[in-house]
């Protein structure tokens, strides 16, 4: 039976930890049959780990029809520094922002007080 509103639910009442939602399954299903690990290729991409990743080389030089040679990064550092902030979300606490409110029309009051001088009241 529901609980009530107002009244206390039961401790056994809803998902027990670390059951996964039901969209996140098939996902995680399919990257164990694949044998992929998306968080440690992130990492990989972070740490601008081409070999770790398959490449052959850290660059890559491709000829253009004219002749001329143009040289590029496996992992280039824009890829590198994206895939860092996205591992951080993961690897640190997120900060939630800071609320000011006030309590109807009211508004605040900021008081500011001198401690520095050396008399004391």
């Amino acid at each position: 039976m529901a609980a009530r509103k107002g009244e206390p639910r039961s401790p056994k009442a809803g998902r027990k930890k670390g059951t996964p939602n039901k969209s996140s399954i098939p996902a995680q299903e399919l990257a164990e049959k694949l044998g992929i690990n998306p968080f440690e290729i992130l990492l990989r991409f972070a740490a601008g780990d081409w070999q770790g990743l398959g490449y052959e080389n850290e660059c890559y030089f491709a000829e253009k029809p004219d002749g001329a040679v143009k040289m590029g990064y496996v992992i280039s550092p824009e890829a590198r520094a994206k895939a860092s902030a996205e591992a951080t979300k993961y690897l640190m606490p997120q900060r939630k922002a800071v609320e000011i409110s006030t309590e109807g029309d009211k508004g605040f009051k900021i008081i500011v007080e001198d401690y520095s001088s050396k008399d004391k009241k």
